[in-house]
């Protein structure tokens, strides 16, 4: 599914040739809903014409300009493929659809603008999310963005704790044997495991830095 973004919107938002159509409904990804969604399309399509009618539209300049949104109700390839929703915008010099994460209320809006409202959480649910997912054997940088999931590189920060139990500096495990005479190692001792553990955690956290 292509995801809403802010420019989508500033597109819509820009548009300020009236009238402007504004249809939302619910559809089905699958299921015997799928064969009713075009119905729902053409009566919301029918009310829209019935609003344009009120605008003082003429009937054959309103028939142009729903058009497109007709060819679509009447396409079969287009409904094979939906989500839980459906937005579709019209007017005289643009025509754009949406596919939605979650149904909207049916509604049909036919004003001088376009009516953007139920868009507006698309683009909270679309906010990128980073994870870091850090164990003993692996350290992942996610992001993730709606259902999609990008593993990310991480420069500087250690693949795995023998990774950087490898590349630890010599001196600096001399010391800590002078200081708690304690062995420094991947398989030492309780305390040594703790310690390497959080130097570890350290290496990672300034690579995320």
């Amino acid at each position: 599914m292509e995801r809403i973004t802010m420019q989508d919107l500033q597109v819509l938002w820009r548009e300020g040739t009236a009238p402007c159509v504004s249809i939302f409904l619910p559809t089905h990804p699958k299921g015997p809903g799928t064969q009713a969604d075009p119905i729902v399309l053409k009566n919301l399509i029918r009310d829209a014409g019935a609003r344009l009618a009120e605008l003082a539209l003429r009937e054959p300049e309103a028939r142009a300009l729903l058009a497109p949104v007709e060819a679509m109700a009447g396409d079969q390839a287009f409904w094979k493929e939906q989500t839980p929703g459906l937005a579709v915008f019209r007017s005289p010099d643009l025509f754009r659809w949406f596919h939605l994460p979650e149904a909207p209320a049916e509604r049909v809006v036919v004003t001088g603008r376009f009516h953007t409202r139920p868009l507006l959480p698309c683009l909270a649910r679309n906010a990128p999310v980073h994870v870091l997912a850090v164990s003993l054997n692996t350290v992942r940088l996610l992001r993730i963005v709606g259902s999609e999931v990008e593993t990310l590189d991480l420069p500087g920060a250690p693949t795995d704790l023998r990774d950087f139990t490898k590349y630890e500096d010599p001196q600096q495990d001399q010391q800590f044997r002078g200081e708690g005479g304690l062995t420094i190692s991947f398989g030492g001792s309780e305390v040594d495991a703790k310690d390497t553990r959080m130097r570890y955690l350290r290496a990672i956290a300034k690579a995320v830095h």
